[in-house]
């Protein structure tokens, strides 16, 4: 196996402008440019450009591909289909499982048509995915991998729709959260979907390979007097982590389940079956053992992923923590029994030290 890291679309300009990189997924990604509580507090308060091209995309086309999509994703894809008239199409986010109910990965799912459906898939699992469905393809359906072609800029923060506004026309700026459309930018199709992994308000443009640096650099430029700045994965990190956004790896993986880490809002179970349900359907009736739960420090100390959560209902484990810039104190996930409700006090191991917290509720902020 090749030892190269994969490079974006986007990879020159992210050098050309110093940013720090680093390997992520196979790819070699901006972590930085500035400071990452810098570039974290831009997103907040005016705008931040993610390249997010190392995500993949796969599609389902042909007759049936609605179908098997639904099969294959714990949501409701036909929920999503564009409607006649806007040609605007809802987002939905929700979980591959394996058939014990394991989370395989966490995509978002764009069903242009009965016989179109795009999956948003993370960097990390897009072979493992990819491979997964084709053992569940059957002609007429074919699937398509459109990751090497594909690229994603993510464009979030207050100011970003004014931004994609100009960009794109006045009207993306009326579209709601979790929604998506066809656009172009300089005369190449493009997909506008009103999702993120941060909180606010903002797009993923999912754009040509060959136009992505032309796009991210108009963004650039018609958006300097909105405070736009370029953002790496450090900030992308902290920013999710402050709105309880899981990471794959982290919160979710193959021996979690959609109802143990809180995503039960994206499992339908009234569409009818889909792979992994039984499991599922199981703890619904029984409940979960374990839970994830949010974090507020009340110490001194960052929890850090695979330090011990002490509480009285038993032992648990921190998933992901951080310092939050915005907060100005430690913020952690981790999975705790069940019996564990949002208020209880309990203690984070750090260094060999019990440090004092408190269960908190969603978002941070």
């Amino acid at each position: 196996m090749s030892d190269t890291l994969k490079e974006t679309p986007l990879h020159g300009w992210h050098t050309e402008h110093q940013a720090i990189m680093a390997p992520f997924a196979g790819w070699e990604m901006p972590i930085r440019y500035s400071q990452i509580s810098e570039e974290h507090c831009a997103v907040r308060e005016a705008i931040g450009l993610f390249d997010v091209s190392h995500m993949g995309e796969l599609w389902l086309r042909g007759e049936g591909a609605l179908a098997l999509a639904n099969r294959l994703f714990t949501n409701d894809v036909s929920k999503g289909l564009p409607d006649s008239e806007t040609s605007v199409g809802r987002a939905l986010y929700g979980a591959v499982l394996n058939e014990d109910g394991g989370i395989l990965d966490d995509v978002i799912a764009y069903p242009h048509s009965p016989e179109s459906v795009l999956f948003c898939v993370n960097a990390s699992n897009v072979t493992k995915i990819r491979e997964w469905f084709s053992k569940h393809v059957v002609a007429p359906v074919e699937l398509v991998d459109a990751s090497g072609s594909t690229g994603q800029i993510a464009v979030q923060g207050p100011n970003a729709p004014a931004l994609l506004g100009r960009i794109f026309g006045a009207e993306i700026q009326e579209m709601k959260p979790m929604r998506f459309r066809a656009v172009e930018f300089d005369g190449a199709a493009c997909i506008l979907a009103t999702t993120g992994y941060t909180g606010e308000r903002g797009a993923e443009v999912f754009v040509p390979w060959g136009t992505a640096r032309s796009l991210w650099e108009a963004l650039m430029d018609k958006g300097s007097d909105l405070g736009v700045q370029p953002v790496g994965l450090g900030a992308r990190d902290t920013l999710r982590l402050e709105k309880g956004f899981c990471l794959y790896g982290n919160e979710l993986n193959e021996s979690r389940t959609p109802l143990e880490a809180g995503l039960s809002w994206t499992v339908k179970f009234d569409k009818g079956g889909f792979l992994g349900d039984g499991v599922l359907l199981k703890q619904r009736e029984n409940g979960v053992q374990s839970k994830l739960v949010a974090i507020q420090m009340e110490e001194r100390g960052i929890p850090r992923t695979g330090y011990s959560i002490h509480t009285s209902e038993g032992n648990g484990t921190i998933t992901s923590g951080t310092f939050s810039p915005l907060l100005k104190q430690a913020i952690a996930m981790g999975y705790v029994p069940s019996g564990v409700n949002i208020g209880d006090e309990i203690q984070v191991e750090i260094h060999g030290k019990l440090r004092s917290a408190r269960v908190a509720k969603l978002p941070f902020v």
